[in-house]
């Protein structure tokens, strides 16, 4: 049984509109890569919050949520990684 929260869902969306403004005025991708590594730091402190949030909303069992969780820590680390992707580099 999914909750609507109204007053819950304006703060996120907020905070994520706030986010993706900060993220894309920062000039160097570097610094874009710094920006996400906070973001991937504070995924990390707040895995279990996120992973028991992700059950209590969609009913999956807590080993999936902290699979879920865990994914998109994982895309985020990709993320960090586009910079050193961005210079073309490769090796023969």
């Amino acid at each position: 049984m999914q909750r609507n929260n109204g007053r819950k869902n304006y703060c996120n969306r907020r905070s994520a509109s706030r986010f993706h403004r900060l993220v894309c005025h920062a000039s160097a991708a570097p610094r874009r890569a710094r920006i996400m590594f906070k973001f991937k730091a504070l995924l990390d402190e707040h895995a279990k919050y996120l992973a028991r949030a992700i059950s209590l909303e969609y009913g999956k069992t807590m080993s999936d949520a902290r699979g879920e969780v865990t994914r998109g820590i994982e895309v985020v680390e990709l993320a960090c990684g586009m910079p050193h992707l961005m210079k073309g580099e490769f090796y023969d």
